[in-house]
């Protein structure tokens, strides 16, 4: 199992009750953080320190893994740790 951070372990806890899938390629090919199959709902975590060029991010990863996203139909959240007190 991949490692959560406490952000996606944190949405995860609030939703005991229902399948969440977390780390996972299988939806796009490409990780995405959180998701609900059930209300087709993509959740990323995004932490500055990690999602950056500066970190081997391609400038447009973020914008290409939404846009894939939302063509299969799901709806796309980004939660930017650098606001939500979560670290």
């Amino acid at each position: 199992m991949a490692r959560r951070s406490k952000a996606e372990q944190m949405i995860v806890g609030m939703f005991p009750n229902e399948k969440v899938v977390v780390n996972d390629r299988k939806l796009i090919g490409v990780e995405i953080d959180v998701w609900f199959p059930k209300y087709k709902l993509a959740i990323e975590v995004d932490d500055p320190m990690w999602h950056t060029e500066f970190h081997g991010r391609d400038k447009d990863y973020h914008k290409t893994k939404a846009e894939r996203i939302l063509r299969n139909g799901w709806s796309f959240l980004t939660l930017l740790l650098d606001y939500c007190n979560v670290t």
